[in-house]
């Protein structure tokens, strides 16, 4: 009867905290996970620096550009935004392993052992798939911008110009729609 009553009890029992409690844990970890990738951006902004990035992003767009044509800035504030932006995402992705371990640290407590075996290839295999994406996306959709502009060039003219916030920003033509007139 006694080993039963051992089988039955809980692997998690006497782990609960209050709601209160779960909150200040849960900001603790994004407090870490905000300061790695706010270290990561500083160093990043000494070295290689904003430009560089962008230049490094650009590079495949740039290189596929038709003779004479170059990038564009469709906002006054976009040759500044745009590569804060893609030092910010540079930032965090570079400091993923730790906003990654934050995220398990805060939920781990929380899972069974047989939910916790399954979280390291879980983890591994999507970290790995995720970084197959970017450098697909990297070497060949921005090597590849005559596919995209032939899908949206049916009767619009871009007089000769690329608009690559608008690969960084996903294709936002609706807020820059202005860039699309020809004036009238």
């Amino acid at each position: 009867m006694a080993d039963s009553s051992t089988k039955d009890t809980d692997e998690l029992s006497g782990t609960e905290q209050p709601f209160v409690q779960h909150l200040k844990e849960l900001r603790d970890r994004l407090v870490k996970a905000t300061i790695a990738v706010a270290l990561v951006c500083i160093v990043l902004s000494l070295y290689p620096g904003p430009a560089q990035l962008y230049d490094f992003l650009a590079a495949p767009l740039v290189a596929q550009l038709p003779e004479g044509t170059r990038l564009i800035a469709t906002s006054v504030i976009s040759p500044f935004i745009v590569p804060l932006k893609i030092m910010l995402m540079t930032a965090f992705l570079i400091a993923l392993p730790v906003v990654l371990y934050q995220g398990w640290a805060f939920v781990a407590p929380g899972l069974y052992t047989h939910e916790k075996k399954l979280v390291l290839p879980l983890v591994f295999s999507s970290t790995l798939l995720f970084f197959i994406g970017v450098a697909f996306c990297y070497f060949f959709v921005f090597g590849r911008q005559e596919l995209v502009v032939g899908i949206i060039d049916s009767g619009v003219s871009q007089s000769g110009k690329s608009l690559f916030s608008h690969y960084v920003a996903g294709y936002d033509m609706i807020s820059h729609s202005d860039v699309w007139s020809d004036g009238n």
